[in-house]
Formats: structure tokens, sequence, C-alpha cells
């Protein structure tokens, strides 16, 4: 290594004696390389400190320290990472806990939809297995007398301008109820009956304004102008009519006994107009997706629009 002393170049063990030395401490300040820069044991030239690194201002030196080469090379070789430019950006941070948050947000919103999802799967498979179950039980019992079969009169039926609960029209003696299968068998053959299947339009009662009423009130003339059928001596079953509302095991009871209900009238009648209650829409399209409305057309066959 050289020092450049103006006008010379020496070795750096001494310039004594040497013309022009009279400036020796500049002549030593020279040999260190400037700020930000280190000599480089490859090529044994200044060179610039790594990205993010400075060297700090060189110390004084004596100028004995040129015969040293390993101390003139250490005092060159301290190149140190910049503290100033050291400090943790707090964007970066911030905007990476932000992401890490949203994407646990955004992993529970899906655990949540899913599980959600798995249980209204479950729910919908329990619900079809009860009703197969239901529609099982009521086609094997479709010769089987499970509960009374009811009727009730046509007449009755517009007298009462409405559809009347079991109960009502069983205290006030209205309905005709048949306690086995040869009763039954024996009062169709004398009598015609009809068969009318409906959609409830609310939970609670099965036709709130009386609209099916009156589509039904219109069928059983229609039914009775086509097939002949003197209005008077029609006989209706009606569900809310006909099946026990106020106790739940008579209820299951007759409900079990439905196929047995329809297979055995004269006449099937389908109520099913277009109307809609509380926003929700019933039509011909929403009856056939019900599983009782459907399991009271197999057992029947061709039935009439209402």
């Amino acid at each position: 290594a050289t020092c450049t002393i103006p006008g010379l170049v020496v070795t750096p063990a001494t310039c004594s004696g040497v013309t022009g030395c009279a400036d020796a401490s500049a002549s030593a300040a020279a040999c260190d390389c400037p700020d930000n820069e280190f000599k480089s044991n490859i090529t044994d030239t200044c060179t610039a400190c790594p990205s993010g690194q400075t060297k700090p201002p060189s110390p004084s030196r004596p100028l004995v320290s040129f015969a040293a080469e390993t101390m003139w090379q250490g005092f060159l070789n301290t190149c140190e990472v910049d503290s100033s430019q050291a400090k943790v950006d707090p964007v970066p941070i911030i905007a990476g806990c932000g992401g890490g948050l949203l994407m646990l947000l955004l992993g529970f919103i899906a655990y949540k939809l899913i599980a959600r999802y798995r249980q209204a799967v479950a729910d919908s498979q329990a619900y079809g297995a009860w009703l197969e179950t239901q529609v099982d039980n009521a086609l094997a019992n479709v010769n089987k007398l499970g509960f009374c079969v009811c009727f009730l009169p046509l007449s009755a039926l517009k007298s009462a301008g409405r559809l009347p609960a079991h109960e009502e029209l069983r205290n006030t003696g209205l309905l005709r109820m048949l306690d086995t299968y040869e009763q039954v068998i024996a009062f169709i053959e004398q009598h015609p009956t009809v068969f009318f299947s409906h959609q409830w339009l609310a939970r609670t009662e099965p036709d709130p304004n009386d609209r099916h009423l009156n589509a039904m009130l219109r069928a059983a003339e229609a039914l009775c102008d086509k097939e002949g059928v003197d209005s008077d001596h029609l006989y209706c079953w009606i569900d809310y009519a006909c099946i026990p509302q106020a106790n739940a095991v008579m209820k299951a009871q007759s409900i079990a006994t439905i196929a047995l209900y329809a297979s055995v009238c004269r006449y099937f009648v389908a109520v099913c107009p277009t109307l809609q209650n509380e926003g929700d829409l019933f039509d011909v399209d929403t009856y056939q997706r019900r599983g009782w409305c459907r399991l009271e057309q197999w057992v029947t066959g061709p039935s009439l629009l209402a």
C-alpha cells in the first residue's frame, strides 16, 4: 500500500528525510479511505461500504501506525450498520398486522358459514328422513284404519262460511265419523265423497281470508255439474276439519292414516290457486313441493286442480 504526498509516492513506514514531508499529519490522513469507504482486502483499494452501512470518521493515528500493515487495515475495514437508517418503518408493520387480522376475520367468517351450511344440511337430512318415515308409515297403513274417518257434508261447509276446526264440527254433530274400515267402504259405496288436498297458507291456520274455501266450493260445484252429483249429498274430507287439532296423539294417529283417507274417496281435488299470503307465493309449484300433497296424489291417481 502507498500514500500520496503532494508530488511524491512513499511507503508508509516513515517519511523522515523526504523532501516535502513536513506535512506528515496531512500525509497520514491522506492514507486513510474517505468516509463510507473501506480498504478491500481483495482489490487493495478503497471500496464503498455495503448498502445500509457506513464507516465512522477514522480516529487520528500516530505516524508510527504506518509501520504496521495490520493496524493500518484495522483502521480502514470498519463499516458498520447505519443506526440512523436502521429504524423500523411502522407502516409495513401496521399493514402487516391489519392484513393478519383481516385474514383471521375472513377465516372465522368462513368457518361460521361452513358450520351453518353443515348444520343446515344435517337438519335437511334429518327432516327428509323423518318425512320419509312418515310417508312409509302412511303407505303401510293404506288399508289400516289408525283413526276414524270423518266426512263433512258440503252443505255444512257452505253454511260455515269458513274452514272450521275438527273439534268445533265434532261438538256440533256435523261430522260423519266412521270407526272401522268396513264402515268406510259401505259409506263410500252409498255416498259420493271428495278429498280436498291443499297447502296451508299460514303456520297456525290453513286458510286466512277463506280463499282456499272459496276455491273448494267452486270446485265442488264444478265437480257436481260434471259428474251429475247432487251437491246436497256430497261429503268432503278436509284436513283441518277432519283431523283432530287439539289432541297431539289423536292428531298423529289421524295423520298416519291420510293415505287411506285419500285412497277411499271417490273424487280427489287439488286446491292450489295462485295467491300470496304475508308476502309468500302459493301456487301449483309450491303445492307440488309439499311431501304430504304428493303422497295424497300418489294414492289416488288423476285429480282435479282447483
